[in-house]
């Protein structure tokens, strides 16, 4: 049971990071002009976005399954952000 909740904890943290990044860039960018609140919520990916997505997501579940069975080192900063010239 100690390893679910471990589990759980990283996965609220991870979640809870990434809400808010994701908010605070949405702010920025439409304040600034550059993103529709609206087209966002209906954006579609392409197929080699949505591999890209896929792939990491993958590797999201294969860190929470690493936790869960007790190999996990590090319980945070496994999944740094990326660098806009790395998302290309």
């Amino acid at each position: 049971m100690d390893r679910l909740a471990q589990m759980m904890l990283v996965m609220a943290s991870e979640l809870h990071v990434l809400r808010d990044r994701v908010r605070c860039m949405e702010f920025m960018l439409a304040e600034q002009g550059h993103l529709d609140i609206a087209a966002l919520e209906h954006f579609q990916p392409n197929d080699a976005q949505a591999a890209a997505l896929a792939t990491e997501r993958d590797a999201f579940v294969s860190h929470l399954m690493e936790v869960l069975d007790g190999r996990a080192k590090s319980t945070s900063g496994r999944f740094p952000p990326r660098s806009p010239e790395s998302r290309s």
